[in-house]
């Protein structure tokens, strides 16, 4: 059996340890993506249990849920959550509305989204869920002991509580590490938004 997740060009091999961590156990391994349109992110390898390109005409919408919610997808014979990441952090939502009026009866994608796109399958406390993001890069090492905490100067207020924080990269670009535990217990336990006037 190939322990290997493939998407275009990039494989984990989540179950092989890297050389480089057991020589430096404060570097850790993550899988890079991006969120909004240039944002980058980062997530522990270890919480990835696949990378998959989900075809959006195939997720089912559950009615009443938020709508970064986008339904649920058959994964391996599960039932697999899916959610437009960015728009959980409080980025612009990745695709477009969903409609059902095709005479075909499948869903038809409007405002300029695409039909499919990839999902990190991510796992944590024996839960699963699909986390849809414009771009999955590829797999880097981190030393932890550069990593930053999250500054509410720096970003949105909206996706501070779900940063465990930030490196800089050689180039100097910003890299953001998701707190996945946070994300986690958001989604099971949302805080209901103050009703507007």
């Amino acid at each position: 059996m190939d322990n290997s997740l493939n998407y275009p060009n990039l494989s984990l091999n989540i179950e092989s340890p890297s050389r480089l961590e057991a020589a430096d156990p404060q570097t850790q391994k993550f899988l890079q993506f991006y969120i909004g349109e240039r944002d980058f992110a980062l997530i522990p390898v270890e919480t990835v249990a696949e990378i998959a390109t989900v075809r959006l005409s195939e997720v089912l919408p559950v009615p009443e849920m938020r709508s970064c919610i986008l339904g649920v997808y058959n994964w391996r014979g599960e039932m697999l959550w899916v959610v437009d990441f960015g728009e959980l952090l409080g980025y612009p939502p990745l695709y477009g509305l969903r409609s059902s009026s095709s005479r075909s009866g499948s869903d038809i994608l409007t405002s300029g989204a695409i039909a499919q796109t990839v999902a990190i399958v991510v796992e944590w406390n024996e839960q699963v869920i699909g986390f849809m993001v414009p771009q999955v890069l590829d797999l880097a090492h981190y030393n932890l002991g550069h990593l930053q905490g999250a500054d509410a100067q720096l970003f949105p207020p909206a996706i501070v509580p779900y940063l465990q924080g930030y490196f800089i990269d050689d180039q100097g670009e910003l890299a953001i590490v998701i707190d996945i535990a946070e994300v986690f217990g958001h989604l099971q336990h949302p805080t209901t938004p103050s009703p507007q006037s």
